[in-house]
């Protein structure tokens, strides 16, 4: 029988997507348990419609884009991350999806305040939506090609399935404020894939922070594995490059390693 850690690192943690699945879960769990004793908790981790508010309360600018306001608007987010996430995932494994979420949610709270700047905003904002629609942004441009099996609709072109959610969250939204943060974070992830694909990738360096932060935690900094001093056969320095591709993605590649990464997978 699995244990709970076993069951733990095999459907929640197992890898970023569900990972960013599983905070918001926890997330909305503590809020719920905690609104028993202070109803209104979930103002201290919403997103202030202002600049000079969000100097008061810094942290909501993360804080924001996990907490849901109830069950149905957290599991409408995560069943459109659920959707894309994994696709997005395949091409670009570690934790570059969580490194585009969050930009995806820094550039929803921007447009929000934004909007707050020259209009009347009158709700504070909260939810994963613009994280969610730059990861759905940048799986479109990337990889518009793709189809997806969905039960009586058949296969489905991902390019539809992005649009139909741009029409969701941005033009069937709640409030304008809302829309244009939505479009802001779908607008963030495409601008990610297109730069990418033109060599200027701003998602990796960002991943890689990430990762070491993550490292810091499990005390695995500095820890470097020792080398010998032979050189790597091809075989072991094609594994080691085909490692780094699954650790940050083919675009965390230098051009040289690209081009031996090349060689030496015609070679075998």
């Amino acid at each position: 029988m699995a244990t709970i850690k076993e069951y733990w690192d095999t459907w929640l943690w197992r890898d970023a997507v569900t990972k960013l699945i599983t905070v918001n879960f926890i997330v909305w769990l503590a809020v719920g348990i905690t609104g028993w004793l202070a109803p209104n908790i979930w103002m201290y981790l919403a997103l202030p419609a202002s600049f000079p508010a969000l100097l008061r309360e810094p942290w909501t600018l993360v804080t924001y884009m996990f907490t849901h306001a109830d069950f149905m608007h957290l599991f409408s987010n995560m069943l459109w991350l659920l959707l894309f996430g994994p696709l997005y995932q395949s091409y670009n494994p570690g934790s570059r999806i969580t490194a585009l979420y969050i930009y995806g949610g820094l550039a929803g709270a921007a447009a929000y305040m934004a909007y707050g700047t020259v209009a009347p905003v009158l709700w504070p904002l909260i939810g994963s939506s613009c994280a969610v629609l730059a990861v759905i942004g940048a799986t479109a441009v990337s990889m518009s090609w793709y189809s997806v099996p969905l039960f009586i609709f058949g296969n489905v072109k991902v390019k539809w399935l992005a649009l139909a959610a741009l029409v969701m969250f941005v033009l069937l939204t709640a409030s304008i404020p809302q829309g244009v943060a939505h479009a802001a974070g779908f607008a963030m992830g495409a601008a990610c894939a297109l730069a990418a694909r033109r060599g200027n990738d701003i998602v990796t360096p960002f991943a890689g922070l990430l990762d070491r932060a993550a490292a810091a935690v499990k005390g695995d900094v500095g820890q470097r594995p020792r080398h010998s001093k032979r050189r790597m056969t091809p075989e072991q320095e094609l594994d080691s490059l085909l490692d780094k591709v699954h650790r940050s993605g083919y675009n965390s590649l230098t051009p040289s390693e690209r081009q031996r990464l090349f060689d030496l997978s015609n070679k075998r």
